[in-house]
């Protein structure tokens, strides 16, 4: 199973949620008008069946079923509200601590060091990144909405247990989530089963209630008997319902997170190239005491969420995860049964190797496998990566203060004229120190190859995630200006900025639905922008410039007549119209951003002469379409 594939299932699962939650609230709001008919039986004559009662006042049912419906959806959608920020905001309510960018705990920067190479490989925003420092046993989880408000969260008990080849076999799983699309789901999971559990707990208070009731009536000689035997009645049965309906959203969760925790691991090992490194992992947890329960008082919550079960389940049918020695079978068949808590040696494991090693051939289809799939190849590149960054610059990389600066150097010109005219504006915009500051950046990142560039941005995101959204703005519509004051297209700073503009507006608005159905009609002029721009940007001859063009729409719409297929747009291109036409194509569904990605990268590779600009362009571009493109080998590129 392909990135696009679990894309796809990603979405069947969420759909499958809708249709079991939609089934459960009808289950729900049918028990409860029965149980409230008898609760209330003195307003029902007892020669009158408690059916025919109800179908003689619908408005007695309406009251209570929209009652219902208030209190599961309104539940619902509170909790799912209350997660806005995203994965930060579940790690910060379990006791999770931000590791600082400039951390000097060995253990700390060993993590960060392992989440960023993961990033950069996986060509997604680095996550924010969190310990929880009270918990002991090994354990792990990522959450959030989108790539974008993405949080990564260990125990402490993984930091101190694991080492690091079994630390990377973690964080490889935890990649999995967030590049698989799993943590959108895993929310709507917590906010589903908040809502049907309202009504359990509303039972609870009624029973309370009722108690309080029963003993008032008592010590004071009223007649209230029949009132508290009502509410009583009540409550127990909203309690039962909404327990049995909580029950069963719970088996739900579990199914589900079974299913992805077998997918995740097998990642892991593709990622990381050796399976010994979370198999490990997984033995040390079956072989500690504290194994990879947690403490906190909402891990309940967020067990489906976890590296490993965060609880003990009586019940292996309720359990959110397969059995260990399970998990640890698949990754190694030789596996007898037996938990140590000693690391096994590393030893290497099934996975493709994608183009950081180099491929045997070079084509749309192959270049598209590799989405959602880093292999240790392009891990150990991102490693290479890292190491090669001046210190200074990465240190201005994780400062909030100096991180924007470094972003708003890579849409600076390389001529100087036009780069001149664009610190004029920086001038006037931010000061003479602030546009001085920005072209030193600007002076480091010239001399480091142009792949780097969105790396260097991927790594920016945490520091600039972090400013206020009034600032981050203000950056955005800063860089825009930057781009297009000199009335000059330069092409790789244009798709650089539309990747951040990406980035940020996932930040801010995470919960918006990532796909809508299009229309050929909305889509046929964007195509045509798209590309047209890429037919542009790596060909200098019209003529051939237009055969890449016929190749990709061929490929993209083999069907259509020629006539009838989007039409080449020479000259310029309309960057504000390209802008909009990029937000249009990230809302396909999977199977049209495959072939849409296919046909791009055919359509650069048609002159035989690929040069780092081109795929760089692909590779932002597929960036701001949520295709995760590895970083690949250029120079395996030009050999072909």
């Amino acid at each position: 199973m392909d990135f696009f594939q679990r894309q796809e299932q990603a979405r069947k699962n969420s759909r499958r949620l809708v249709v079991l939650f939609i089934a459960a609230v009808l289950c729900i709001v049918v028990a409860l008008n029965l149980v409230a008919g008898f609760a209330l039986g003195g307003m029902r004559p007892a020669s009158v069946p408690l059916s025919s009662w109800l179908q003689q006042n619908p408005g007695f049912v309406a009251a209570v079923t929209g009652i219902t419906l208030l209190i599961i959806i309104g539940a619902s959608a509170f909790r799912i509200f209350s997660l806005r920020g995203g994965g930060s905001t579940v790690a910060e309510s379990l006791g999770g601590t931000a590791i600082p960018q400039d951390t000097r705990d060995p253990l700390e920067r060993r993590l960060r060091n392992v989440v960023e190479e993961m990033a950069i490989a996986s060509s997604v925003p680095v996550p924010e990144i969190y310990v929880l420092k009270h918990e002991s046993g090994i354990n792990a989880f990522a959450a959030g909405f989108t790539q974008s408000d993405a949080a990564v969260a260990v125990t402490q008990g993984t930091l101190d247990q694991l080492n690091r080849d079994e630390l990377q076999g973690v964080i490889a799983h935890e990649f999995s989530h967030i590049l698989n699309g799993d943590m959108r789901l895993n929310l709507r999971l917590m906010g589903t089963i908040f809502g049907i559990l309202a009504i359990s707990q509303i039972g609870r208070l009624l029973l309370r209630s009722g108690k309080w009731s029963s003993f008032k009536n008592r010590s004071s000689n009223r007649n209230g008997g029949s009132a508290v035997a009502a509410i009583m009645f009540l409550g127990v049965g909203l309690f039962l319902i909404g327990s049995i309906g909580v029950f069963f959203a719970r088996l739900i969760k579990a199914g589900v997170s079974r299913q992805r925790e077998y997918l995740a691991d097998a990642s892991a090992v593709q990622f990381t190239r050796q399976n010994a490194g979370i198999a490990g992992a997984l033995k040390k947890i079956g072989g500690l005491d504290t194994g990879s329960r947690m403490s906190s008082a909402n891990t309940e919550e967020i067990s489906h969420m976890l590296f490993a079960s965060g609880m003990r389940f009586f019940s292996r049918m309720m359990s959110t995860h397969p059995p260990l020695e399970d998990r640890i079978r698949a990754l190694d068949p030789s596996f007898k049964g037996t938990i140590e808590s000693r690391p096994g040696a590393v030893t290497p494991g099934p996975g493709a190797m994608g183009l950081a090693a180099g491929v045997q051939q070079l084509d749309g289809a192959t270049i598209a496998s590799l989405a959602g799939g880093p292999a240790s190849a392009h891990i150990e590149h991102a490693a290479g990566m890292l190491e090669s960054l001046p210190v200074a610059m990465l240190e201005d990389i994780h400062s909030t203060r100096a991180a924007p600066r470094v972003i708003m150097a890579l849409f600076l010109n390389p001529d100087e004229s036009e780069r001149d005219a664009q610190l004029k504006l920086l001038t006037a915009r931010l000061g003479a120190q602030a546009a001085e500051g920005i072209l030193e950046q600007q002076q480091q990142l010239a001399e480091l190859p142009r792949q780097f560039r969105l790396p260097v941005l991927e790594l920016s995101f945490p520091a600039l995630r972090r400013l206020p959204e009034a600032q981050r703005t203000f950056f955005l519509e800063l860089g825009r200006e930057l781009v297009e004051h000199d009335g000059q297209v330069d092409y790789h700073e244009f798709a650089l900025l539309q990747v951040l503009e990406v980035y940020l507006r996932d930040l801010a608005k995470p919960r918006r639905p990532l796909q809508k159905k299009q229309s050929r009609r909305q889509v046929f002029p964007a195509i045509s922008r798209l590309f047209s721009f890429l037919a542009v940007a790596g060909q200098v001859d019209t003529e051939l410039a237009e055969q890449a063009f016929a190749l990709a729409n061929k490929q993209l719409f083999p069907k259509l007549p020629d006539s009838q297929r989007p039409a080449f747009l020479p000259g310029a291109p309309d960057l504000h119209a390209l802008w909009d036409d990029l937000t249009l194509l990230d809302q396909l569904p999977p199977r049209g951003k495959r072939r849409l990605i296919q046909a791009m990268t055919d359509l650069i590779l048609h002159d035989k002469k690929q040069e780092i600009l081109e795929v760089e362009l692909l590779r932002c571009f597929a960036a701001s379409l949520h295709i995760p493109l590895p970083p690949m080998n250029l120079a395996a590129i030009d050999q072909q």
